[in-house]
């Protein structure tokens, strides 16, 4: 995806819920990437910082150019980061991974097992001029992990008003990149009935047919008829493909499967 659009640091800027509450409106009516990308980079300088990442966690490299990926890092430092395919192992993506809130970066060595190799990724930043930075979290289920970084210059100290407006527009942004890249095909099939999902989910937490209809109170051929029509409406034969895909669309979700 998009990269390298940049961001200076302003001056006595007035990060108010209505500023925020404007940049908010601008990522949900941005067209495409480069527009959104333009909304970011002034939201970047709108917060207070000077730097901006909004990426999914993963290697980038030939073949992966549908990966979210936009930012202004220095070149020097996105090199380097991409030579040593760090887009898993990074220590704020890890951490992230272990988060729903915002987090300082100066908070990662007591969220993560810190080693040296992530101490030297951290040394590269500030050696092409990255400083301290705050990350939001963008995890949705069945999908890669990412996130959304906002960072100072070295030396240069992150105030708590950044923070907080950060918080407030982060997640709108990789929404709105999601929705723009078609990371996740929202919906791709046809709903099902009440009573199919029902089927499908007493079948995702491992009940028989039989199970199925003596809890549900009907016979295990209606129990039948409800899975075959379930696996006509997702065209695949397999149970368990299906309760993938239900996940994925959101027809049933985690909580359900794995509720007593």
């Amino acid at each position: 995806m998009a990269q390298g659009r940049s961001a200076g640091r302003p001056k006595n800027t007035m990060r108010s819920p209505e500023l925020a509450q404007s940049y908010i409106d601008a990522f949900a009516a941005a067209r495409n990437f480069e527009e959104l990308q333009d909304i970011l980079a002034r939201a970047c300088v709108a917060a207070g910082f000077r730097y901006y990442a909004l990426t999914q966690h993963a290697d980038f490299k030939p073949g992966r150019s549908k990966l979210l990926r936009m930012h202004n890092y220095p070149a020097g430092y996105a090199f380097w980061f991409d030579a040593r395919r760090l887009g898993k192992n990074d220590p704020v993506h890890r951490a992230s991974q272990l988060r729903t809130s915002g987090f300082r970066w100066s908070e990662i060595a007591g969220l993560i097992d810190f080693t040296a190799d992530d101490e030297l990724v951290f040394a590269q930043a500030r050696a092409c001029g990255i400083g301290d930075g705050f990350t939001v979290p963008g995890n949705v289920t069945g999908e890669l992990s990412g996130s959304i970084s906002f960072a100072m210059g070295v030396g240069e100290v992150i105030d708590d008003d950044a923070i907080q407006f950060a918080r407030l527009i982060s997640t709108y942004a990789f929404d709105r990149a999601r929705v723009l890249s078609g990371t996740r095909p929202f919906r791709q099939h046809a709903p099902i009935t009440l009573r199919q999902r029902a089927c499908l989910l007493w079948s995702s937490k491992g009940k028989t047919d039989e199970q199925t209809a003596s809890i549900m109170g009907i016979s295990r051929n209606t129990v039948l008829g409800h899975m075959r029509a379930v696996r006509d409406t997702y065209d695949s034969p397999s149970r368990l493909y299906v309760v993938v895909v239900a996940l994925f669309e959101g027809t049933i979700c985690f909580s359900d499967i794995l509720d007593a």
